[in-house]
């Protein structure tokens, strides 16, 4: 349908699809761009806010928890001392400290009165409550009880939080004895920390605690029982994620108190993100309807201009023979189609000319690329083969070293072979085992290797250097030293006009998703694209084409098998 369009329209339709798909895409990018901008700024500010309201709790209760352990350690201190006046001046000045502690008791193992930083302790059975059967249950923490009245150790009957936790004392018979320490804290401390925190319209916070009940929330409908906020935070649990609280978008976060083991959930209302994505949208679309039409506009009068000279042009070249034979065209006219067709005639000749010259490129591109692979050898081998030999000297393994040297003698003879590519099937297979002699006393004879092959494929010719890299792979992934070492097994057979190097070696194996990955390595490019299989790939696809491939199998914890398959020739 494209081809009946005339050149007019042609560039009408490429200016304006161009104008639209750009257009399109920035309105795309800036609405994608603006909203996750947006949602990523709230979502920082609403785990910031989180971490501020934690960090001023915790804080505040890291202040009690300091002059717990102090009060803890005087408490040993002056009472195996039976000074109990001393004691009583440390719990009143201590309790004087801070506007929030309330007050600081010493209670026995039976919920009787030892020290009270207020005096006399109104009779009471404080062995009963939640807060004191904790703290001898579990010793080794501060317990924290959810708001209640000071109905204990004080006639002002406020709202308090109270810190237990058990502790160790001496009696007036000087016997070691445990008790509870409790400390009163002002609910309207920890109110006002809660309250410092600017949420937004309807934006709410709950602290929850480690037994499910409210230590505090600033939304009504939550103190009455349960709400959707509630339900909302119980699911999350921790982290944060945007919710809908009665038809308000809120980014919920939840994070805990360390000792408190409290959930603090903040609602941040991030409506007005939403309903600012939303005008930004309009704005963009109504950007982009105008910008179109405004494109369209001048897209007509540039068509024009340039489609009538060329149209002209087209008259003429539309006379030419459809076989490609080479005719003059001699046009008059505005001075750009006279060059235009001068040009065209003078292209046709140097694209025949270039496609020719491209042919024998191509050609000793394909050589060169065959070469450059084939000489990608791994230094690294004969570095370490080098260093060694140089520890076998040193070692006065004379044996060793004279076997080593020969095998890398033989096996740098066969790798250069006098520059040539393709080598008998009895050279390649010479060379592998040079390379396994050396990898063998370099590895101190820890693997064992085992060469199978048909008589039949030794008439046969090979691109060279396709097993070392394969027996390489055998040996840096299959071969442990810490489990004793393994065996790799070589086996050549000729079938049905094809010649296959199978690479066996024992180790552990590969999954599936690994040999998919080997695969997808090989043939596309990966990490691995050195000597190794993809090098070995390359070649074998370069010198034999589609006929050759590389198979891979393997069985877990048995044995990982490297097949090569290659046309069988006779080109040496």
């Amino acid at each position: 349908m494209l081809r009946k369009l005339n050149i007019s329209q042609g560039i009408l339709l490429a200016i304006m699809s161009i104008v639209t798909i750009f257009l399109l895409v920035f309105n795309i990018i800036l609405i994608a761009t603006f909203r996750t901008t947006s949602l990523d700024n709230v979502k920082y500010s609403s785990r910031e806010i989180n971490k501020q309201v934690i960090m001023n709790f915790e804080n505040y209760i890291d202040n009690v928890i300091e002059t717990s352990n102090y009060i803890t350690a005087k408490t040993l201190s002056l009472t195996v001392d039976d000074n109990i006046s001393a004691l009583e001046e440390t719990y009143l000045q201590a309790s004087a400290l801070s506007k929030d502690i309330v007050s600081i008791v010493l209670l026995s193992e039976n919920g009787l009165n030892v020290v009270n930083s207020n005096g006399e302790a109104i009779t009471s059975d404080a062995a009963s409550k939640s807060w004191f059967t904790k703290a001898l249950d579990t010793p080794e923490i501060f317990n924290f009880s959810t708001p209640h009245n000071q109905d204990i150790f004080s006639v002002s009957n406020r709202q308090v939080i109270t810190i237990s936790k058990a502790i160790s004392y001496y009696d007036a018979l000087q016997v070691l004895k445990t008790g509870v320490l409790c400390i009163d804290l002002n609910t309207e401390s920890l109110i006002s920390l809660a309250n410092k925190t600017n949420l937004g319209e309807n934006g709410h916070i709950l602290i929850i605690s480690d037994t499910g009940d409210y230590v505090y929330s600033n939304n009504e409908e939550c103190t009455l029982g349960v709400c959707a906020s509630r339900t909302l935070a119980d699911d999350l649990i921790f982290g944060g994620q945007t919710v809908v609280v009665d038809t308000e978008k809120m980014y919920l976060n939840v994070n805990t108190l360390t000792h408190t083991r409290w959930r603090i959930a903040t609602f941040i209302n991030i409506q007005e993100i939403y309903n600012s994505q939303t005008r930004m949208m309009f704005t963009s679309i109504g950007f982009f309807l105008v910008a179109l039409l405004s494109s369209y506009i001048v897209a007509v009068g540039l068509s024009k201009r340039i489609s009538n000279p060329l149209h002209q042009l087209s008259e003429h070249m539309n006379k030419l023979d459809q076989d490609f034979i080479l005719e003059e065209i001699q046009l008059t006219g505005q001075l750009e189609v006279v060059t235009l067709s001068e040009s065209f005639n003078e292209m046709i000749l140097e694209i025949r000319s270039l496609m020719d010259k491209l042919v024998t490129e191509q050609k000793e591109k394909r050589k060169s690329e065959f070469f450059a692979l084939q000489m990608q050898i791994n230094p690294h081998f004969l570095y370490n083969t080098l260093d060694s030999i140089v520890w076998l000297a040193e070692k006065e393994k004379n044996q060793d070293v004279i076997e080593m040297v020969i095998a890398l003698s033989k096996f740098f003879r066969i790798s250069i072979s006098k520059g040539k590519n393709i080598i008998p099937v009895t050279q390649e297979l010479e060379h592998a085992k040079n390379y396994l002699n050396i990898q063998k006393i370099r590895y101190n004879r820890q693997f064992d290797f085992e060469f199978i092959t048909d008589d039949d494929i030794y008439h046969y010719s090979v691109v060279k250097l396709i097993l070392q890299p394969i027996i390489e792979n055998a040996i840096n992934h299959g071969i442990s030293s810490e489990e004793g070492g393994g065996f790799i097994k070589i086996i050549g057979t000729l079938e049905n006009g094809f010649i296959s190097f199978e690479v066996i070696n024992s180790g552990y194996g590969l999954t599936n998703e690994q040999i998919n990955t080997m695969y997808e390595r090989m043939r596309e490019g990966g990490k691995a694209q050195s000597v190794g299989l993809r090098n070995v790939y390359q070649r074998m696809k370069i010198y034999y084409g589609e006929e050759a491939d590389i198979v891979i199998s393997s069985q877990m914890d048995e044995y990982t098998s490297i097949k090569l398959i290659i046309p069988a020739r006779k080109d040496a």
